[in-house]
């Protein structure tokens, strides 16, 4: 049929009585196929319906849907295809047994023409409709929609997986065919060209076709027929995002939205728990630490990660670093005096991932931290002349390292986190790779939602927060100044991050807020706690567990066997937690409490094979005292607020 549908050859003269189209369906549908007839069919669909009578070719209808139809295909210029029916044809004796579709050519809703098709190729549907076409429509509607179906105009080629792009409000934009030979597009001619289908909410709701070397503004234009007015703008958006020409500007917009409502933080933490795991107060204490950068009254907020290999320290630091600006962050490994000599920038992140502080280093680390804004000189020789270097000012460093990096000195200048080693932890990371490997691959920081992330540190204005309500803060006496120096330059970040809903003085300083401080002991509180970090105890995860374990027991002499036993650690694991780096006991549990100490003892059994002779044997064991631990201590409470 490539006419106008004639009442004549209907199989119901578009009858508006249900009963009558639920009668008629009752003798057309297979029961093995729909065993539940709707009662929604549409009239004007049932029109469709080839006659059936005497002298005709039985047939059954196998599928039926006229709402929301078995296929559709959208076109050009308000033009839809649907396809509404399924038919099966009895065999006869000259027939053998087939099946048909029903498709209906819709204009802006409304059926204008219908025709059967073995197959849903393009090359059939365009048979069916070309001629009506040529009749109703004009040359360029004509040839807009000849472009989309005719293989005359070229071949389709299946476009990769990447051309895919979510947008906002459940809509989203895939790249369905690249045709090859295009004739005509838009009165142009053309080499190549792409088909562009937008879906919402999982059904296709439009379909249109540019240029290949067009635009993001000359593509998404195409779906502009199909998303609401109200909806547009943010949908276009997100399609610039997508976008290398577009991506900076639509990175600015959207930076600028989520700074005024003051959720910058909120963002970036949420962006990097997308791709790490776990670890949320390591992630946040990283970004702070950047932020701090441009407290100009801040002293600098230094952070240390530690943990068995595998357990996420480099890669929470690649995360949190895709975050910043790409000229911002330094990971490499640094010699001892090549902050003095590479042109690094100043306010800079430098990341020292498994890097081992060499004395040397140690001391350039303190004195790059020491006075934040004038890190001092460095005077020496070269080529027969005095050379003055200098270090960039207001850097952050980030310390990835198995176990504690650096002397007492240099980790009471950072912020000492563990990595979690838990057996929960360990599962959702597993479950996130296996999720991610679904996906096409991506690099760290290529998600869109990096680039909105930087873009909002070019809002962040260096300035002075001060915090008012700082005589309210309590904390133990025995608190290491250090620690609350770095607990106000954490509130100060917080409420840098938070700038625009946050109070200013006539001056421009901006003031902190009681809830910037109740957001900075969701960091500090486990560390303090040896839960999540050690940062008063400077204790490695091995002597806070072993620590922990021996608090339960009672004074006296206890083997390492029976250590190692309840706390699974290896014999090297817990040689290293009470000695420290090296066997003199400087950096370890021996050297931080005198509640513990080792000893030799000297064991004389009878031998195994001849009773009369006695072997003597030397094993460690550790001596503890519980109550001279519970005396002088090292556990420290955090802070809190007095009352008014």
């Amino acid at each position: 049929m490539n006419t106008t549908i004639p009442s004549t050859s209907s199989a119901l003269d578009k009858a508006d009585s249900a009963g009558e189209i639920r009668a008629e369906l009752e003798k057309l549908c297979d029961p093995e196929f729909i065993p539940d007839i709707p009662d929604d069919v549409d009239p004007e669909y049932m029109a469709l319906l080839p006659w059936h009578g005497s002298g005709m070719r039985e047939y059954r209808i196998t599928s039926l849907d006229t709402t929301d139809f078995l296929e559709r295909l959208v076109l050009p210029h308000g033009w839809e295809l649907v396809c509404p029916f399924e038919l099966v044809y009895a065999k006869t004796e000259t027939f053998p047994r087939y099946f048909e579709s029903v498709w209906a050519l819709t204009h802006n809703g409304w059926v204008c023409h219908s025709f059967p098709s073995f197959d849903s190729s393009r090359e059939a549907l365009w048979e069916g409709i070309k001629d009506f076409l040529s009749r109703v429509e004009t040359a360029e509607v004509f040839a807009d929609i000849k472009y989309l179906l005719s293989p005359e105009t070229g071949s389709w080629i299946e476009p990769d997986k990447d051309d895919y792009y979510s947008l906002s409000h459940g809509y989203y934009l895939e790249k369905t065919a690249t045709l090859d030979k295009g004739e005509r597009l838009e009165g142009l001619k053309l080499f190549e060209a792409h088909e562009w289908s937008l879906w919402h909410n999982g059904s296709e709701i439009g379909r249109w076709a540019k240029g290949r070397d067009a635009d993001p503004e000359d593509i998404f234009e195409g779906a502009r027929p199909y998303i609401p007015a109200d909806l547009f703008s943010a949908c276009r958006l997100s399609f610039y995002l997508t976008q290398p020409s577009t991506r900076e500007h639509a990175a600015e917009v959207y930076a600028g939205q989520i700074w005024e409502k003051g959720e910058m933080l909120a963002f970036l933490r949420k962006i990097c728990a997308k791709i790490h795991v776990g670890d949320t107060q390591i992630i946040q204490a990283m970004l702070l630490s950047y932020a701090a950068t441009r407290v100009e009254n801040s002293e600098g907020i230094h952070i240390s990660i530690s943990g068995r290999t595998g357990t996420g320290k480099s890669h929470a630091a690649v995360v949190a670093s895709s975050c910043l600006p790409k000229s911002a962050v330094v990971n490499a490994h640094l010699s001892d005096k090549s902050l003095y000599y590479h042109p690094i920038k100043d306010r800079s992140v430098l990341i020292l991932d498994d890097q081992e502080m060499s004395p040397d280093f140690q001391e350039l680390f303190k004195t790059a931290t020491s006075d934040w804004d004038h890190p001092g000189e460095y005077k020496t020789v070269a080529r027969n002349a005095g050379l003055t270097l200098a270090l960039p000012r207001r850097c952050v460093f980030w310390v990835c390292k198995v176990d504690l990096n650096g002397d007492d000195q240099v980790l009471d200048r950072q912020l000492l986190f563990w990595t979690d080693e838990s057996d929960e932890q360990r599962k959702s990371v597993h479950a996130a790779i296996m999720k991610r490997a679904e996906m096409p691959r991506m690099k760290e920081g290529e998600d869109t939602n990096f680039a909105i992330a930087r873009a909002l540190w070019g809002l962040v204005e260096p300035k002075v927060v001060s915090v008012p309500f700082a005589n309210q803060v309590r904390c133990d006496p025995m608190m290491d100044s250090r620690n609350l120096k770095l607990m106000f330059c954490l509130v100060e970040a917080h409420a840098l991050l938070h700038s625009p809903v946050r109070r200013s003085m006539i001056g421009g300083d901006l003031l902190a807020e009681e809830e910037d401080f109740y957001a900075v002991m969701e960091i500090l509180e486990p560390l303090f706690a040896n839960q999540k970090g050690s940062q008063h105890d400077k204790l490695s995860k091995s002597g806070a567990k072993i620590l922990g374990w021996l608090c339960e027991q009672e004074s006296g002499l206890i083997p390492f066997g029976d250590i190692r036993v309840a706390t699974g650690l290896s014999q090297s694991q817990l040689s290293h937690a009470l000695y420290g780096k090296n066997e003199q006991g400087s950096d370890g549990l021996l050297a931080q409490t005198a509640a513990i100490g080792v000893e030799r003892l000297s064991e004389t059994r009878p031998d195994a094979d001849d009773p009369e002779l006695r072997r003597s044997e030397n094993k460690k064991v550790v001596r503890w005292n519980r109550e001279l631990y519970q005396k002088g201590g090292m556990k420290r409470n955090g802070f809190w607020l007095a009352e008014k």
